[in-house]
């Protein structure tokens, strides 16, 4: 019946220092997400700032340290988004320029 081959299986011990934690990677959209949450974060502190001298805060909050915080990250997200337009860009320029060599 000839349903099972029998072969040769070899595995590679290749080991390659790599970094893919959650902190580290970061794509396209998830970057757009966290950015549309983060905005909508300072926009609340900000409305929470305007009306601190109307009502209370929340124990342990500083507001000034929480807007920075989130502002420190909303740059850190723009940049992480610049570079993954830089790579692509790249990526972009690389295989159109492989394409063209082989349509020549």
């Amino acid at each position: 019946m000839k349903i099972l081959k029998i072969g040769k299986i070899s595995i590679d011990g290749t080991k390659i220092k790599a970094n893919a934690s959650k902190h580290q990677a970061l794509s396209w959209v998830h970057a757009c997400k966290i950015e549309k949450q983060l905005k909508d974060e300072v926009d609340s502190l900000l409305r929470q700032a305007e009306l601190a001298d109307q009502s209370t805060i929340p124990d342990g909050m500083t507001i000034p340290e929480e807007l920075e915080r989130r502002e420190k990250r909303l740059e850190a997200i723009a940049r992480a988004k610049c570079e993954i337009e830089r790579r692509a860009e790249e990526r972009y320029e690389k295989e159109n320029a492989e394409h063209e060599k082989k349509l020549r």
